[in-house]
């Protein structure tokens, strides 16, 4: 039996037609993340479509093919409305249609393939739109939007700047806007967080206090400061290629102990490519680490990572790092370290409140002349994420455990090889309204436990700390 659609034509057409905003409110997010923009109505002509009073009829979709009036009013609305499900049962049939509009066919095709995130074929009707119907503002709009979530960020640019040039724009507004948030994706950026310290055990004393007659060293209590400061470029180039110049400093500093500041600073100069679904990225780096206020180690290392986006909503993440470690100290420079990691991860974006994410990595270290140093992990996070526009609240929840090649001498018999297992559990919140000059205030707790076979290495610590940073 032949099947027979129907449609609900709705003849009164709708006032509530997606509106482009007046401030364009961009949320902060990592590089090369992109919120849409919502498209403001445009006086194209296919809305000229006449209203109607007329109540929703139902009508048979091989119908519209003898019915060329009908058939052009029900396609407007389609469009006007931007009602997808409508819009790819009808225009196949407006396709083959006397009179179709090459215009209105572009457009539709535009719309369905941007609904689905087919963004190259959205940008390459839209393009025949703007060609067929110049500064024809709804499909200017969507060919701006299609090439940012495509990552087309120097295409989208070189677009917004045309038309821009283009005297008397009645969008002209609008455009400006956009224009601004392409322009902040181009400029340095800088970030400061410093957290204050109240530490009761700066140097991972073991819990237990003697074992026999041995007895081990104290914990050391201090207060200090951790800081993490840095700035970051991004350089776009067509085809959604990009590199970056991004620099990375941080470190700890004790009120009264100066042996156990710590301080690592990393250039980082990353090479990739992006689309809607996929991101690669190549980032060569290197580093030094300065403890004790000595030099301490030189790192050199590369990463490379593939990202794809399942969803709007789901991405994951796999990533490979390669690094080595040589020492500065003369009596230890004839020591290299080297280091291998894979990871994989995934970020969910639940609701507009709600985000979480998971990853697992496996890692390598090796190649040193002390055994003891070396040993594989196994390693998990879970996060968990909550935002509105008063308060902000995020978990996090780690497990370790590295498998040592030899033994660690304490507590260890015979051939039994040192065996730790890590527990870390951190807690912030946060407000919105607490901030001062963009510099926002977090309350933290964080909990570490270090579990092991060898007696001198399980403690555990716990500290409640103050944070602020800035993003500028």
């Amino acid at each position: 039996m032949k099947k027979i659609i129907f449609l609900i034509i709705p003849l009164t057409l709708s006032s509530q037609v997606w509106a482009l905003p007046q401030d364009i409110t961009i949320k902060e997010a990592p590089e090369l993340n992109y919120e849409a923009i919502n498209i403001h109505h445009s006086s194209s002509y296919w809305q000229d479509t006449p209203k109607s009073s007329s109540e929703p009829r139902k009508i048979k979709a091989e119908q519209l093919r003898y019915a060329p009036e009908l058939l052009q009013r029900v396609i407007n609305i389609a469009v006007q409305q931007e009602h997808i499900p409508l819009l790819t049962k009808i225009l196949p049939i407006y396709e083959t249609s006397a009179n179709p509009s090459p215009i209105i066919i572009a457009y539709a095709k535009g719309l369905i393939a941007k609904s689905t995130q087919q963004y190259p074929l959205a940008i390459n009707q839209f393009t025949k739109v703007e060609k067929l119907q110049p500064n024809s503002e709804k499909a200017i709009f969507h060919h701006i939007d299609s090439l940012l979530l495509d990552q087309q960020i120097w295409l989208a640019s070189k677009l917004v700047q045309q038309h821009l040039s283009t005297p008397s724009l009645p969008f002209r507004l609008q455009l400006e806007k956009i224009d601004q948030y392409l322009q902040s994706r181009k400029e340095w950026k800088y970030y400061l967080r410093i957290e204050f310290l109240n530490d009761k055990n700066i140097n991972n004393a073991p819990d237990k206090a003697k074992v026999g007659s041995f007895s081990f060293e104290k914990p050391l209590a201090d207060k200090g400061l951790s800081y993490q400061f840095g700035n970051q470029k991004t350089f776009f180039m067509p085809n959604g290629f990009y590199t970056q110049w991004q620099t990375d400093f941080i470190g700890k500093i004790y009120r009264t102990y100066h042996q156990y500041n710590d301080f690592y600073g990393r250039i980082t100069m990353p090479f990739g490519y992006a689309n809607y679904h996929h991101q690669f990225t190549l980032e060569p780096y290197t580093g030094l680490r300065i403890f004790a206020e000595k030099p301490y180690t030189n790192h050199f290392g590369i990463t490379t990572s593939w990202q794809y986006q399942w969803t709007n909503n789901f991405r994951s993440k796999i990533a490979f790092n390669y690094a080595t470690e040589r020492y500065r100290q003369k009596q230890y420079k004839h020591l290299t370290n080297y280091t291998q990691n894979l990871s994989l991860s995934g970020t969910w974006t639940i609701n507009s409140k709600w985000y979480a994410g998971i990853s697992a990595e496996i890692g390598k270290k090796y190649a040193t002349d002390y055994p003891q140093d070396r040993y594989i992990k196994y390693r998990a996070n879970i996060n968990l994420g909550y935002q509105n526009q008063n308060i902000g609240a995020r978990l996090r929840l780690a497990r370790e455990q590295k498998n040592y090649k030899a033994p660690f001498y304490w507590g260890l018999s015979g051939n039994a090889k040192r065996q730790d297992r890590e527990t870390q559990f951190s807690a912030s919140i946060w407000s919105p309204h607490i901030q001062f000059m963009g510099i926002m205030p977090t309350l933290g707790y964080n909990y570490q436990r270090v579990n092991s076979n060898s007696l001198n290495i399980p403690y555990h610590k716990h500290s409640i700390t103050f944070e602020i940073q800035k993003i500028f």
